[in-house]
């Protein structure tokens, strides 16, 4: 064989593996660029409300939800920015549980859930719903989930797990935790829930441990209470966290800073609150300081932070009540604001209060800032 056939086959060679990579990633890219054909999914959820016992329906459906996380929130989500909720928001329980109705007995599709779960951020609508179904998957045949698991990366599979213990549906995280130990011998699960989340319990009832953990995900303390929130003479803790590198993030309104209230009682238990669209992390339209300080005072805490509105600098008070008889222990109180004209500083503007009397009952983990801003 001469050098010039030798110099031909190894560029022909390396060509074609490179055209191959090309193809490869090409398909990789198309799939998360993928469209849900939401018309179709919503004439075929309609059609088995209608035909009850119809298996080509069914596989239908299933196919046509959503494949990821990006997708998932196009469809059921809600756009915070925009104040524009999904197609299919408002309807986002009954085709969720659908989904994991239809794929009880279908590793295939029971998967794809978890593939929706890699990039998925707890939230009260849709992706509330879908993290109680998940975790009723899990509980129900743990031993198939940890063959679906056993799939994923070790990154995949701890994202997976953030999501599935987030939020303050957090109760049942450790009898979750335990029996997935129980029943799973893939040492990458079990290294993920023993090493890297501890006890998922200290991560609801450990600040030290909470502390730990949103380190690695990025984040770093801007503050910390220990209170006595529910007045009982045990400690209850407030932290404040702000997400270190916002430069990839999209939008001009940033909400990355979680506020976490753990609330202790008499049985040495602790629940916990999440919230992230209170505070502004950053506003890239305008050059605001965002978060000032945290004040707490007997069942009452305020959150305050400076922002802009228009002209306007904007010094925002927002305080939350504990309050035991009420099925929502923590609620939105009083909303405060006070403004100042940039382009005249000295003008008297009057300062503007809301109470419950003007926005009613609202959760401290439902409130958002920035529908408040509007």
């Amino acid at each position: 064989m001469t050098k010039l056939t030798v110099l031909l086959f190894c560029s022909l060679f390396f060509f074609t593996n490179c055209q191959k990579g090309k193809i490869e990633k090409q398909k990789v890219n198309n799939s998360n660029k993928e469209v849900v054909k939401i018309d179709s999914l919503k004439i075929i959820y309609k059609e088995i409300k209608e035909k009850k016992d119809n298996q080509q329906l069914n596989n239908s459906f299933l196919k046509l939800f959503p494949h990821n996380y990006a997708q998932f929130v196009k469809v059921f989500g809600y756009n915070d920015i925009k104040e524009q909720p999904a197609p299919l928001y408002s309807d986002s329980y009954s085709y969720i549980n659908l989904f994991f109705k239809l794929s009880s007995d279908n590793p295939v599709y029971q998967k794809k859930a978890f593939d929706i779960a890699i990039d998925a951020k707890w939230e009260p609508d849709a992706e509330n719903f879908f993290q109680k179904e998940l975790r009723t998957l899990i509980t129900s045949n743990p031993q198939k989930v940890c063959s679906i698991l056993s799939q994923y990366t070790y990154q995949q599979e701890e994202h997976i797990w953030h999501y599935i213990f987030d939020g303050p549906n957090n109760k049942e995280n450790s009898n979750i935790k335990s029996l997935i130990l129980t029943n799973c011998t893939n040492k990458q699960t079990q290294n993920i829930l023993d090493k890297n989340l501890k006890s998922l319990s200290q991560d609801q009832s450990d600040p030290e441990q909470l502390k730990k953990n949103m380190e690695q995900r990025g984040y770093s303390l801007l503050t910390e209470k220990v209170c006595d929130l529910n007045q009982d003479n045990n400690q209850d803790y407030i932290l404040i966290f702000e997400q270190k590198n916002t430069d990839n993030l999209v939008g001009d309104f940033i909400y990355e800073s979680p506020v976490y209230v753990m609330i202790s009682d008499n049985e040495k238990k602790i629940n916990i609150y999440k919230n992230s669209k209170i505070i502004l992390t950053s506003n890239r339209v305008c050059p605001s300081n965002g978060f000032q300080k945290l004040v707490v005072k007997n069942n009452f805490f305020t959150i305050e932070e400076d922002d802009c509105s228009g002209h306007f600098f904007v010094n925002s008070f927002i305080t939350f009540k504990y309050d035991k008889t009420q099925k929502q222990l923590i609620t939105l109180h009083k909303l405060g604001k006070q403004f100042s004209d940039r382009t005249n500083p000295d003008k008297i503007i009057p300062d503007k209060i809301q109470t419950v009397k003007d926005f009613g009952n609202i959760p401290f983990v439902d409130f958002d800032a920035y529908s408040f801003g509007q």
